[in-house]
């Protein structure tokens, strides 16, 4: 398989799978991460934290969802592979990361890990 011109069938599905099997795991570390931090903590932000976990997974699957049309256009011209999609998951969490730190790393988190299973499903 040719790293730059592959060819997803199923780009829709993948973003959505891609977005549960990655970020739910990632989510649920920085919420636990977040409850060993603050162990007295009240209720209200256990909530909270559990909550993230919820919340990574839609945030990957919009941020997925507006990368598909950057994604149909490279496929036009050949250039839609893993390559690809490492790059444009990496730009966005680099910008993202210019304004404000901790927001870029949790990109960079979910990003990367995300883009890891969109290929494995999209490009096997």
């Amino acid at each position: 398989m040719d790293l730059l011109t592959a060819r997803p069938e199923k780009l829709f599905g993948s973003v959505a799978f891609a977005s549960v099997a990655a970020s739910v795991p990632v989510g649920l570390l920085f919420a636990l991460y977040g409850l060993a931090t603050h162990p007295f903590a009240s209720p209200d932000t256990w909530k909270a934290s559990l909550g993230s976990v919820l919340l990574a997974p839609v945030l990957i699957f919009v941020a997925g969802v507006l990368l598909l049309p950057i994604l149909f256009l490279l496929r036009r011209v050949g250039y839609a592979g893993p390559f690809c999609v490492y790059a444009l998951s990496s730009l966005c969490s680099v910008v993202v990361l210019g304004s404000d730190a901790g927001a870029g790393l949790l990109s960079l988190a979910l990003s990367l890990p995300a883009s890891y299973v969109f290929c494995r499903h999209a490009y096997s």
